[in-house]
């Protein structure tokens, strides 16, 4: 596929993959991965090709944005993103109740949970990342998550199957189905990019919070 940075890869001429190449590894990537390893890498081979962290670009504006950003910003990457069907976009930790009490029933709790494993995930934390952006305007079915259900809160909220594929990760099979289904996962791509353009572009989040001042 001939790249350019200004035009938009319609989702059937994309590579059939799952873009997942993550530089730094968290808790629920780890969980996601093991997800996508079992069920959804046999139909959608894995892409988890990076970029170094001292690679630096030749062009000067992208040598300053990758400056900026902590050596975050790689054309190559974008490339990756606007080719790929499918993205894992998830990020953070995610968590059981159980672990912010600090009693002692709550740490007895805890103990046995760790041996049992009785009760089920209910909280995410530092689940936003830059890819998961990214992702959604690229035009990717962008995979994290079910928001709702962990407590993640935004402030214009994507809906889970119509913007984004979130995954229970006690229960994912919803998700996984989600994923077998071409059509379906193209239609999401579709409405998470449309829906990100609208809600959370340079000009809706200044017109957001101009409304939030007045």
């Amino acid at each position: 596929i001939k790249y350019s940075s200004s035009s938009y890869i319609p989702f059937k001429l994309r590579h059939k993959v799952i873009l997942s190449n993550f530089r730094v590894q968290h808790q629920l990537r780890a969980k996601i991965e093991n997800i996508l390893e079992r069920n959804n890498y046999q139909k959608y081979p894995k892409n988890e090709e990076t970029d170094p962290f001292e690679q630096k670009n030749k062009n000067d504006l992208d040598h300053l944005f990758w400056k900026q950003t902590g050596r975050r910003h790689y054309p190559d990457y974008y490339k990756r993103l606007g080719r790929s069907m499918i993205c894992n976009a998830a990020g953070g930790t995610i968590q059981k109740s159980i672990a912010n009490n600090n009693d002692i029933l709550s740490r007895v709790l805890s103990k046995v949970e760790s041996k049992f494993n009785f009760l089920n995930y209910d909280r995410v934390f530092q689940f936003d990342s830059w890819r998961f952006w990214e992702s959604l305007v690229s035009g990717c079915c962008t995979l994290h998550v079910d928001f709702e259900k962990y407590g993640a809160k935004l402030p214009i909220m994507p809906v889970n199957g119509i913007h984004y594929v979130g995954i229970d990760i006690d229960n994912p099979s919803k998700a996984i189905n989600t994923l077998t289904n071409v059509d379906q996962i193209e239609q999401i791509s579709n409405n998470g990019r449309k829906w990100v353009l609208e809600n959370c572009s340079p000009s809706a989040i200044t017109k957001r919070f101009l409304e939030l001042i007045k």
